[in-house]
């Protein structure tokens, strides 16, 4: 679980870079991970009540094998549109 937490963070952190824009396609970015079993990461823009044109909710969900049972770990955050971007 721990290596899935640092994961998802390291992706979490590679979108914080991405343009306020970036974010609308977020599932067509691709990440490649082999630090656990059949890995997979995805990262999606999620609908909240929240939500506004400056404001947006990202899901990073790392899904993996272990001891043949699938497992899952999912880190969310919210991204505010800074001024002037």
């Amino acid at each position: 679980m721990v290596i899935a937490a640092n994961d998802a963070q390291y992706v979490m952190e590679d979108i914080r870079s991405l343009p306020f824009s970036g974010l609308d396609n977020i599932e067509n970015y691709n990440w490649t991970f082999v630090n656990l079993n059949n890995e997979a990461i995805t990262a999606a823009k999620a609908n909240c009540g929240q939500c506004s044109s400056i404001l947006k909710q990202i899901d990073v969900t790392v899904s993996w094998n272990e001891r043949q049972r699938q497992r899952s770990f999912q880190l969310s955050t919210l991204i505010v549109r800074q001024s002037g971007s």
